[in-house]
């Protein structure tokens, strides 16, 4: 399949053009495109006014379309996008209920890279409201992904939780599963780590 098409917004000015890196064997299309609103996009996210709105060429209206383009390097699911397309568009109606761990990291790294994490947020805590969410996962690579969901989306109770499972275990830019973890987010863990190392020091004086 060459390509799959999206009206988030049938009347829509600008055409979002998604590529996807295909591996071998995947029967999937090798871009996704979405028709949306600019003024959607701009009200929701400080980037798409930066670019949209900007001196850039994105900003002005291209090809026979008549629409504004606007290409990203092939590195976000297009599945997850569209859900971040369709909040945008207060298109609430259309979102899943549930979804798994996977694809909530994927509308996180969105939703960073974007700079739209506000209006994502209210649905984060129905997304996640299964028991089993937020439980301590074999993989630890589980833990990292919820961090970081944590962190876009504002969750201070959970991101603490969350720090204090990864503590004991060594984390740096070369440990975090091609989750984007700002320094941030790294000093957070270590500073988590020091503090419960710390208490644990002193409990052991106490009954020395």
């Amino acid at each position: 399949m060459a390509s799959r098409h999206v009206d988030i917004d049938p009347d829509g000015d600008t055409l979002i053009i998604l590529p996807r890196v295909k591996a071998e064997g995947d029967s999937g299309a090798s871009q996704v495109t979405f028709k949306v609103s600019m003024k959607h996009l701009t009200l929701a996210s400080s980037r798409a006014k930066k670019v949209l709105q900007g001196c850039f060429s994105e900003a002005t209206p291209q090809g026979s379309d008549g629409l504004r383009h606007w290409k990203f390097d092939p590195m976000f699911d297009p599945d997850a996008f569209e859900i971040v397309l369709r909040i945008l568009h207060a298109q609430a109606h259309e979102l899943p209920k549930e979804i798994p761990l996977a694809t909530m990291t994927q509308v996180a790294v969105i939703a960073d890279d974007l700079l739209c994490s506000s209006p994502i947020a209210p649905f984060v805590p129905q997304w996640s409201s299964n028991d089993d969410f937020w439980a301590a996962s074999v993989q630890f690579s589980a833990t990292i992904e919820k961090i970081f969901i944590c962190f876009v989306f504002g969750l201070k109770e959970k991101f603490t939780s969350m720090t204090h499972r990864a503590i004991m275990k060594s984390i740096d830019q070369k440990n975090v599963y091609d989750v984007p973890l700002c320094p941030t987010i790294l000093q957070a863990i270590k500073d988590q780590r020091a503090f419960v190392l710390k208490q644990h020091l002193k409990y052991l004086y106490i009954v020395e």
